[in-house]
């Protein structure tokens, strides 16, 4: 027989979301990572946050919204091979798993996403250089991650593909 290839579309090609989807992972895990360190060692020295309380709930909603996206993307990393590795796993015993999963991935995708804009916006005319370098970093890790979830439905209200 004759096979065909069929060009890959470019908001789904792999040649770029996976690198793009990698660094934004290791972007978020480095935030939560900082986020940690900076907490230990404020508290270690007894000193308060310098930032003021109307800018921290902005950096707070990004920070603790990186927590369940990073859950649910290794929730599906772990849940997809294992369904797949078996075609008679695929006959609706996960499902209770793949609604929980949509609905704690589409919201913390969105808040991930809201939270990283409303920091950016809030803190940009207070914050240096670095520290905007990198919100602009989490603004866009989180649409690339946003834009990995819709393509290939992870946000979805059903398990139907």
């Amino acid at each position: 027989g004759m096979l065909v290839f069929i060009r890959v579309p470019w908001h789904e090609s792999a040649a770029w979301l996976r690198p793009a989807l990698l660094a934004s992972l290791a972007m978020l895990a480095l935030t939560l990572l900082g986020g940690a360190a900076a907490a230990l060692v404020r508290r270690y020295y007894g000193v308060a946050a310098k930032h003021v309380p109307a800018r921290m709930l902005p950096w707070r909603i990004t920070r603790f919204a990186a927590i369940p996206v990073l859950a649910v993307l290794i929730g599906w990393a772990m849940l997809l091979p294992a369904m797949l590795g078996n075609i008679a796993r695929l006959d609706g015993r996960h499902d209770p798993i793949l609604h929980v999963l949509q609905v704690v991935g589409t919201l913390s995708f969105l808040a991930l996403f809201a939270g990283a804009v409303w920091n950016l916006t809030a803190n940009w005319t207070s914050a240096p250089w670095l520290s905007r370098a990198w919100n602009i970093g989490l603004v866009a890790a989180s649409v690339i991650i946003l834009w990995v979830a819709i393509v290939f439905h992870l946000i979805a209200w059903s398990t139907a593909l």
